[in-house]
């Protein structure tokens, strides 16, 4: 819910005039259409404001409210932070605790339900001191509980505030007077009998390190050092305005909370009366129920309706004090203790401690009422010296004495437009130049071009630079004056040195302008207040603050960096006067403008504010959980939302925010909004990281993150998926096993097939060849019987080597050729000169191998089927060419066939088939039969 934030004009007098008051807000805390009754409020570590309501508990971030403990017929009746989150006191008995988004019970007895809780108090140490309206003051700690009552010393059971001091001490304040303790002992009371005002003290705050001030009912409110058991002072009922409801100390000032007219504010050391800050709304009271000083020194308090104030005394307004207008004040300046201004009505001074009571002095000046006072300066004697524009200079003594300097008594031009004071010097900007007041003596020096000077300032290297209408910004260098630049603006109001010895100028539109030797630099000139005039010029905590008709802002000349004050300073609408900004020696800045007279206290989180970013829920899916540093979820609770915030009070519009979610990606994301979703992220690991800021720049705000972690559904779960790994390569280990053992299995039966088929072929190689060998012993012995001894001997020797490589699968094409030619030396006792060898083959390819006996059976075959003559022979040619055994024989087919079984050439097929699927090729040419067989490699 966006709420409304303005600032109010607080108006009022006891006495019927308009009186000063700090730049107050108004924040609403309605929920939708609902008004809650907010009594009391408080504020946690993270700058959130919590407020206790009839509607239950709130939390306010400046920009929403949230309920975080809706109630109906109870009421928050305490509210306390401590390091970890807020406690909360209702009227049934029970104390909640609430941190990191989770309310839980801390304590709950029927003592507070008869006693209600009234105060809370929260130690460094997390012991709760419960101050309750009929039973004392109760203490819960970590070890146990305790309790003091008036049994142990304490003035009275009602108790009706309570406050701890810096010392460690607890005061105590009761319907029957003041108490301090420590530990569970009363170490002191203080009532009438003592010397207090008011024995019923309604409220109580710390004071410094060991004093306490009270509020009373009708004694007003007191300062209690309880060392010295006396009153260090006093603030009388009559001006604290009736009963002290609510009392504050913080930063020099005293607020009190009062039953009528809102708070009252009282301002160093100045107890006769105070600012009120709210008028009382007609037909009642309007109290302030409860009051608390913020982180950044501004005050709140509320006051029973659904809004809450704030009030900044860093920012003091008077736009009217004792029947003087001091909206249209023309000249001011500030000297040890007081404050000069000029209006329209004169002169006037006034104590720098503005009161509702205190009044301001008029200073005489002999000049015509039409002649306005247009600049103001001190000197370090106390001589206040008034510029006008038609009757020249006065000087005010400390004494009284007024002295006056125009044209009659002095070379100076009576139209003066400025007057500025550096030591035993007076220096005066007018309608022709500058003149300087030394030694008694008055020098003048003309502007150097067309154009009147706004104001001259002395450097403090010497020279003079003076701020012209028509000559730009002219330096004097103790002889003449000489324009800075011949280029750029023209016009200059307002010239300023910052700490650094760096000059800056400003004038209508500008902008600002670094001042150097012989040039104008402009700086920021694209800036909103720029489009306007600018009016007054000044520095302050090393930056240029610049007063405009649109606002204020303040420069860093080192970062480089622009800070917009307007709305936080309350200053919108601003216009400001001519030379009528100044400092006061306590280092507070004085500005007279249309909103009258205004005191800022500079803070640096006014121009560094200090973000601090929150992460206030988590939402997945409709649940809302813990807020935690680190998180885990399920993969089917995915959808995650996060909240977060930034407490800025001033100007919660102008806070923006980034945002990204590593993990994810990287980028980083601009918002207003205070709210971000991811409707399903992945299974994985991710850092939500968010900061807020304001202006452009968020390099110096701190994340604020939160990691989280969205575990896999079981089956993507490391142990399943590692499982499941494992499972699956056992069972690629078991296939493979499987395979091997399978491929093994058919390679031991395919070598036993091959060896089957080789020993059965062997069986048939065997008895074919002696068939064929008995055959042709036959014939010799019919026709050469001598021979055929002969070769009954070849054959036992060739009978014999066969029976030798028999059992062997291949043997060597060299092995296989000495065969061969046992072989043919027995066909060829046969057939003489009719058959013929020829052997060409490598020794290289006669290590290679055959199968055995295969050449025997290729000659055999060509001698079986082929005629032989002298005239014609059968020539038997045998070779090896590129990894082939090449066997040939010449073609001479009988004429009548020679029975045959088709066994010889279909065996030597097989048997190299048996060997590796080995083809022999059969090839027939013209007049000769090839054949091609395979030269099987060695094995090693």
């Amino acid at each position: 819910m966006k709420r409304s934030l303005h600032c109010l004009i607080a108006l009022l007098t006891a006495h019927g005039m308009q009186a000063q008051f700090p730049l107050t807000r108004e924040i609403d805390a309605r929920i939708g259409q609902q008004r809650p009754a907010i009594t009391v409020i408080a504020q946690d570590m993270d700058g959130m404001i919590w407020a206790g309501s009839n509607m239950g508990l709130l939390r306010l971030d400046g920009d929403r409210v949230d309920v975080m403990l809706p109630v109906e017929k109870e009421r928050i009746t305490a509210l306390a932070a401590d390091k970890d989150g807020m406690l909360a006191a209702l009227n049934s008995g029970v104390l909640v605790h609430f941190a990191n988004g989770k309310c839980d019970t801390l304590y709950q007895d029927t003592i507070l339900e008869r006693s209600p809780a009234r105060a809370l108090a929260v130690d460094a140490n997390g012991t709760v001191y419960v101050g309750t309206y009929g039973a004392g003051v109760l203490i819960i700690a970590a070890d146990g509980g305790s309790r003091i009552a008036k049994v142990q010393g304490l003035p009275d059971d009602h108790v009706n505030d309570i406050c701890l001091l810096a010392n460690g001490h607890l005061a105590v304040a009761t319907d029957q007077g003041l108490a301090m303790c420590s530990g569970n002992t009363v170490s002191q009371i203080y009532g009438e009998g003592e010397g207090a005002p008011d024995n019923l003290v309604l409220s109580v705050t710390a004071n410094g390190y060991d004093q306490v001030w009270a509020g009373t009912d009708q004694g007003g409110a007191f300062l209690w050092k309880p060392s010295g058991h006396v009153i260090v002072d006093r603030i009388e009922a009559m001006a604290a305005g009736g009963a002290v409801n609510a009392i504050l100390a913080h930063d020099g000032h005293l607020w009190l909370g009062v039953r009528r007219n809102g708070p009252l504010l009282f301002d160093q050391g100045q107890r006769t009366n105070g600012y009120h800050l709210e008028d009382a709304p007609q037909g009642g009271a309007h109290p302030a129920l409860s009051l608390l000083a913020d982180r950044e020194g501004v005050v709140w308090w509320c006051d029973g309706s659904d809004h809450l104030y704030r009030a900044d005394p860093a920012v003091l307004i008077i736009p009217q004090h004792d029947k003087d207008d001091l909206k249209h004040i023309t000249a001011l300046c500030i000297d040890h203790a007081r404050v000069w201004y000029a209006t329209a009505a004169g002169l006037f001074s006034h104590d720098a401690a503005f009161a509702d009571t205190s009044r301001s002095r008029h200073v005489p000046l002999t000049i015509d009422p039409r002649t306005p006072i247009v600049s103001l300066d001190a000197g370090a004697d106390g001589t206040i010296w008034a510029a006008t524009f038609g009757s020249g200079l006065f000087a005010i003594h400390p004494d009284g004495r007024i002295d006056r300097y125009d044209a009659r008594n002095g070379p100076i031009d009576p139209n003066v437009l400025s007057v500025c004071v550096r030591e035993d010097e007076v220096w005066v900007a007018t309608l022709t130049g500058m003149s300087v007041f030394r030694d008694g003596r008055v020098t003048r020096y003309a502007s150097p071009l067309s154009g009147f000077m706004f104001m001259a300032l002395p450097l403090t290297d010497g020279s003079v630079l003076g701020a012209t209408d028509g000559s730009g910004v002219v330096r004097f260098d103790g002889r003449r004056l000489r324009q800075v630049s011949t280029t750029g603006p023209r016009t200059f109001y307002s010239i300023a040195q910052d700490t650094a010895g760096t000059v800056w100028a400003v004038g209508p539109e500008s902008g600002l302008c670094e001042v150097q030797d012989t040039a104008l630099v402009r700086v920021g000139g694209d800036r909103p207040i720029f489009q306007g005039d600018l009016y007054a010029l000044t520095t302050i905590r090393d930056r240029v603050l610049v007063f405009g008709s649109v606002g204020c802002t303040a420069y860093d000349p080192l970062e480089g960096s622009w800070t917009d004050l307007t709305t936080r300073l309350g200053l919108d609408g601003l216009q400001a006067e001519l030379n009528a900004v100044r400092h006061d020696p306590s280092g507070a800045l004085w500005l007279a403008c249309n909103k009258g007279l205004v005191r800022l206290r500079a803070d640096d989180h006014w121009f560094d504010p200090v973000l601090s970013t929150v992460i206030t829920d988590m939402v997945v899916g409709n649940s809302h959980i813990l807020v935690k540093p680190e998180w885990n979820t399920t993969y089917d609770r995915n959808a995650i939302t996060f909240r977060f915030t930034a407490p800025y009070y001033d100007e919660p519009d102008a806070v923006g925010f980034e945002y990204r979610l590593e993990g994810l990606n990287d980028r980083t994301v601009r918002t207003r909004e205070r709210e971000v979703s991811y409707p399903a992220l992945s299974p994985g690991s991710y850092t939500f990281k968010v900061r807020a800021y304001l202006g452009e720049d968020a390099t110096n705000a701190a994340w604020a993150t939160v990691r989280i972690r969205v575990d896999p559904p079981w089956w993507r779960r490391w142990w399943v998926v590692t499982g499941a790994l494992i499972i699956a390569l056992l069972l690629l280990a078991w296939a493979i096993r499987a395979r091997e053992r399978r491929i093994s299995y058919r390679q031991r039966m395919e070598q036993e097939q091959v060896r089957f088929q080789l020993e059965a072929l062997r069986s048939q190689v065997d008895p074919h060849f002696l068939f064929n060998s008995f055959n042709t012993l036959v014939e010799l012995i019919e026709t050469e019987p001598e021979k055929a001894v002969e070769h009954v001997e070849e054959l036992s020797t060739f009978f014999r080597n066969i029976l030798q490589l028999r059992d062997r699968t291949m043997i060597t094409l060299g092995e296989e050729l000495h065969l061969l030619h046992t072989y043919f030396g027995l066909e060829q006792r046969r057939f003489g000169e009719s058959i013929r060898l020829d052997v060409e083959v490598s020794e290289k390819d006669k290590r290679m191998c055959v199968v055995p006996l295969v050449l025997q059976m290729l000659v055999e075959n060509a001698v079986k089927h082929n005629s032989a003559t002298l005239q014609d022979p059968i020539i038997i040619q045998v070779s090896s060419v590129e990894g082939m055994l090449m066997v040939s024989n010449s073609l001479h087919p009988r004429i009548s066939l020679a029975r045959s079984t088709g066994f010889g050439l279909d065996s030597i097929r097989k048997r190299y088939a048996a060997l590796g699927k080995l083809s022999v090729e059969f090839d027939h040419t013209p007049g000769r039969f090839i054949v091609r067989i395979p030269l099987i490699p060695p094995v090693a």
